[in-house]
Formats: C-alpha cells, sequence, structure tokens
C-alpha cells in the first residue's frame, strides 16, 4: 500500500478528499447563493424601512387630522384674526366656549404641527415626519362654516422619503345651531 497525499492529508489505499477544481465549483456556487441571499435580506430590510415610515406617516396624519377635526367640530366661530387661510403654511384658529382662549392650529419652524390651547402647545405629528403643505380653506355656505384642511406630510428614512397628501373636511358646531 502507498501513502497518497491530498489537501495535505496523507490517506492509506484510495485517493480521497477534493481536487482543487471540485474546490473551485462549490466556492463559486456557494458565492452566487450567498449573494442571492444576502440581496434578498438587504431588499426586505429596505422594504421593510418604508413600511414603517409610511405606517409613521399615516399615523402623524392620523393623530393631527383627528385632533384638528374634534376642535374645530366642537368650536363655536373661526378667530379671523388669528387665522391665514389659503397658504401653505395656514394657520387656523378657532373660538369654544368650552375652552378659555383660541385654539390654533400651526406649523413650527422645525415643520412640526402644533396645538396651542389654554397656553400649552402639543406636538401632533412624529418627530421624524415634516409638514410640507398646512392649508387651511375657510367655507362659507350661508350661515354654516366649514373648513377644509390639507396636510401634506414627509416622513425620510435612510434610503428615501414618503410624501403623502391628506384632506378633511369639518362643520363649526357653532354656525348650524339655534
Amino acid at each position: 500500500m502507498t501513502k497518497k497525499k491530498t489537501l495535505g492529508i496523507y490517506f492509506n489505499g484510495e485517493e480521497k478528499g477534493f481536487s482543487l477544481v471540485e474546490v473551485l465549483i462549490y466556492m463559486t456556487i456557494l458565492t452566487v447563493i450567498l449573494s442571492i441571499l444576502i440581496g434578498s435580506l438587504i431588499m426586505v430590510a429596505h422594504v421593510q424601512e418604508r413600511v414603517i415610515a409610511g405606517k409613521a406617516l399615516d399615523r402623524s396624519a392620523v393623530v393631527a387630522l383627528d385632533r384638528i377635526l374634534r376642535e374645530v367640530r366642537l368650536s363655536d366661530s373661526i378667530d379671523r384674526i388669528v387665522a391665514v387661510f389659503d397658504d401653505p403654511e395656514s394657520v387656523l384658529a378657532v373660538n369654544s366656549e368650552s375652552v378659555t382662549g383660541v385654539i390654533r392650529f400651526y406649523v413650527s419652524e422645525e415643520g412640526s404641527l402644533y396645538v396651542e390651547k389654554e397656553g400649552g402647545s402639543h406636538r401632533l405629528t412624529h418627530r421624524d415626519t415634516e409638514v410640507q403643505v398646512f392649508r387651511v380653506e375657510e367655507i362659507d355656505a350661508g350661515e354654516t362654516e366649514a373648513v377644509k384642511v390639507e396636510l401634506t406630510l414627509s416622513h425620510s428614512y435612510s434610503s428615501g422619503s414618503i410624501v403623502q397628501s391628506f384632506y378633511v373636511t369639518a362643520i363649526l358646531r357653532g354656525s348650524y345651531e339655534e
């Protein structure tokens, strides 16, 4: 029996182990499979990040528009001295008997939507969500007062951003109660 050396190991009898060509073929196949797998994982991570950003954007819009709707529906009148209409950075100001002073919705300098009520301000949008447009239009239909609100938000994430517009219309309580 002769001893043969294969891949640095001596075996008795027949030659065992892999040839260099076989190892290169296996490594090539493994590299292709891993490249596909890693590419798929990266794509899934980007999709997940976009979904999370979309949910944060939707959540900000729902919170902000629900609060605006509630305050407008409970209001008696629009404060036309403070309010700014038909502007991308509108200010909505309403008066209510249940609240001392004016309830004011506005966009801050950092791009967040705030509500100011009874001396305190509260952010309505997510910290990573920026208000692109906050436009308030006054609707005057005879004795009934209403407002139409357009809110365009953007949410940035590492590989891009999402921009979406939301709309709502509300009638002031004080304009139809007699």
